[in-house]
């Protein structure tokens, strides 16, 4: 675990710094002010979830770059159906037509 200097924007894939640990950075906040919710009961992300969170959004991706994993809202190249699919090659296959061909 690295332990960075200026805490950083809660929101997955932005890496800008903010003024408090687990709050959005004021990029964020102009370019998505109106999509976000401001919950003051709730608790902040501390580092140590938010690390977490991105270590597992980061396995997930490789999974299904892998083929491991299915990807949500893919067109299956068989079916023509948008199904959570998995790589198979260079194309996306739905678990229905991986059971056919497989």
């Amino acid at each position: 675990m690295t332990i960075e200097l200026f805490p950083r924007c809660a929101l997955p894939g932005c890496a800008n710094p903010t003024d408090a640990q687990g709050h959005p950075c004021s990029q964020c906040l102009r370019d998505f002010g109106g999509l976000l919710r401001h919950n003051p009961a709730g608790q902040a992300l501390s580092a140590t979830a938010e690390a977490a969170r991105d270590r597992l959004a980061g396995q997930r991706d490789t999974d299904i770059d892998a083929g491991i994993q299915g990807k949500p809202g893919q067109i299956c190249w068989l079916c023509d159906q948008r199904r959570t699919c998995t790589r198979v090659a260079d194309r996306w296959e739905c678990r229905t037509c991986r059971h056919i061909t497989g």
